[in-house]
C-alpha cells in the first residue's frame, strides 16, 4: 500500500540510549507529496484520545521546520496507559517525520517516566510504540472510492490516484476508451503506484441521458467525484449526480514540481461551492 507498511518490525530490537530515550524507526513510509496529509492525520487521531486516562495522549503539539531538504514535522506528546494497574505507562515522546531519500520516514522518541528502570522501561517503550503503530495503521488502512471519467487523457487518474489513494476507482468511460484502462495500471505501476481496483461503467460519451444514468452508480458509492477528463456530457453527469448525492467534487488543473493541483468543492443543495 502506499504509504507502504514495512513488514518486519520488531521494536524489542531498540536500545535505551544513553539511559534517557528509546528511539525507534517506525513501520511506514511516506511519499513527499503526502506529507502534510499524513501529519495532520496522524495528528488529529492521536489527538482524539487526548485525556483519555485508560489509553491515550496527552499534552500533543505539533511542531514544523524547514530544511535544506524540505519541511521535517515533531509531533510532541506523552502517552498513558493505566489498562495494566500493576505498571502503568506515562512516558514524553516525540514523532519525527524526516525526509529520507524520496520518501519520509518516521521516528518514535520515547522517554520513560522519571524512576522507572530495568524491565519497567522496556514495558513503557513498547507500550507506547504499540500504541503508536495502531495510529499509523489506521492511515494505512484507510479506503475510499472515488468516481472519474475516462475520455480524454490519462493524466487527471494517474494524479488522482497518486493524491487520494483510493482502493477502488468507478470509470465513466465509452466503449472505444475502455482498453486505456490497460494502458492506466501500466503506467501505475511504472510509477510504483499501488494500483486500485477499476470499476467500468459503459455509456455513449456524447449522449447525456445515457451518461447520467451510469453516473448514479458510479457517484453513488464513492466519496470524492472528478469532473476532469470527460466529455462535456460526461463531466456534466458526474457534477449533477454529485450535487444530489451531496459528494465532494474535484476538478484536476495540472501537475508541478510533483504536487498535483486539484481544486476541491463541496456538492450540495443544487450548488457547488469552494471548499
Amino acid at each position: 500500500m502506499t504509504p507502504s507498511l514495512k513488514g518486519r518490525w520488531n521494536p524489542e530490537e531498540s536500545q535505551l540510549k544513553d539511559g534517557q530515550y528509546w528511539m525507534v524507526d517506525m513501520p511506514v513510509k511516506i511519499m513527499e507529496y503526502e506529507l502534510d496529509e499524513f501529519v495532520n492525520f496522524i495528528y488529529n487521531k492521536m489527538k482524539e484520545t487526548e485525556n483519555n486516562r485508560v489509553k491515550g495522549v496527552k499534552d500533543i503539539g505539533l511542531r514544523k521546520a524547514k530544511t535544506p531538504e524540505g519541511f521535517e514535522y515533531d509531533i510532541d506528546f506523552g502517552f498513558i496507559s493505566g489498562e495494566i494497574v500493576s505498571q502503568p505507562v506515562n512516558t514524553r515522546n516525540t514523532l519525527e517525520v524526516r525526509k529520507k531519500g524520496s520518501y519520509c520516514t518516521v521516528y518514535l522518541k520515547c522517554k520513560p517516566s522519571t524512576g522507572s528502570v530495568g524491565s519497567q522501561t522496556k514495558f513503557q517503550f513498547r507500550e507506547t510504540s504499540l500504541f503508536v503503530r495502531s495510529v499509523l495503521l489506521l492511515w494505512g488502512s484507510q479506503s475510499f472510492t472515488v468516481a472519474a471519467p475516462l475520455y480524454d487523457s490519462l493524466d487527471h487518474l494517474i494524479s488522482l490516484i497518486e493524491k487520494y489513494r483510493p482502493k477502488e476507482v468507478n470509470l465513466l468511460t465509452s466503449d472505444d476508451k475502455a482498453g486505456e484502462t490497460n494502458n492506466l495500471i501500466h503506467l501505475l505501476k511504472e510509477k510504483g503506484v499501488k494500483v486500485p481496483f477499476f470499476h467500468v461503467f459503459l455509456a455513449n460519451a456524447l449522449n447525456f441521458t445515457e451518461c447520467l444514468n451510469k453516473a448514479k452508480p458510479a457517484v453513488k458509492e464513492s466519496e470524492i467525484v472528478c469532473i476532469t477528463g470527460g466529455t462535456e456530457q460526461m463531466n456534466r453527469a458526474l457534477v449533477l449526480e454529485a450535487r444530489v448525492e451531496k459528494k465532494k467534487v474535484c476538478c484536476y488543473v495540472g501537475a508541478k514540481d510533483k504536487g498535483f493541483l486539484f481544486v476541491e468543492f463541496r456538492a450540495e443543495e443544487g450548488r457547488v461551492v469552494p471548499d
